[in-house]
């Protein structure tokens, strides 16, 4: 297949939907939402019949599977705790899904990817994954480089989820992507075929797509949250 329908296509009418073989790097500073909003990702392309592997640096395996469920079947915590929501089929709807939060070495992830051979890797967050490299530019240098060469040998699309710097992040209201920086990753800018950011500006979210490669690039959108816990979001442009 040359591409993948999105959960958004507001913006897949931007980017020309996910494209097999390119990275896509979702930015944001802490506590923004980044990890939220790729769970409506995931659990699209697992309901499209695709193979997804999450490598989750950030929380426990338990605790990302509470938020994938209560976006897959739009409950909240509280209901899984009750048990009331859960089906005897659930296993099933996330057999294409796997896990991992204890793999950090950007070797091992390779291992792991080209074991599978899935459609989808996301990695949260690019920061926590860790190499032999001792200085931050030779570590970023060598995760962008090894990701994307990840994504053009085995045919999937790779989306790494970034940290920006938090003293960046609190300037984005006055919006300038030559101001935007990465938590010690200016490579990842490079080696991605298209980069979201999210960011608030005081109680909005938003989210500007600051680079796409092969089509138009600083297109911003409002995103109205229907519910937090349960990452449902809906996209309007912002003109």
């Amino acid at each position: 297949m040359l591409w993948f329908w999105t959960p958004y296509p507001e913006i897949d009418k931007v980017t020309e939907w996910f494209i097999p073989w390119h990275v896509y790097t979702i930015w944001a500073y802490s506590n923004t939402g980044k990890s939220r909003f790729c769970y409506s990702y995931v659990n699209k392309f697992l309901q499209d019949g695709k193979s997804v592997i999450f490598f989750n640096l950030e929380v426990s395996k338990g605790i990302f599977l509470k938020n994938i469920i209560c976006n897959r079947y739009w409950v909240t915590s509280n209901d899984i705790m009750h048990a009331w929501c859960v089906k005897d089929d659930m296993m099933d709807d996330f057999k294409n899904l796997k896990v991992f939060d204890e793999v950090y070495m950007i070797d091992e992830i390779e291992q792991v990817v080209q074991f599978y051979k899935p459609d989808f890797v996301f990695i949260d967050f690019i920061q926590n994954v860790d190499t032999n490299n001792k200085s931050a530019y030779e570590k970023m240098s060598e995760i962008a480089k090894k990701i994307q060469r990840l994504a053009i040998t085995i045919w999937s699309c790779v989306v790494s989820i970034s940290q920006l710097s938090n003293a960046v992040g609190k300037q984005l209201s006055c919006w300038d992507t030559d101001f935007i920086s990465l938590k010690g990753a200016g490579e990842l800018y490079a080696s991605s075929d298209g980069i979201f950011i999210l960011y608030r500006d005081w109680e909005e979210l938003n989210l500007h797509i600051a680079k796409n490669k092969y089509w138009r690039a600083k297109v911003n959108f409002w995103i109205e949250p229907e519910n937090w816990e349960q990452s449902k979001f809906r996209l309007k442009p912002r003109y």
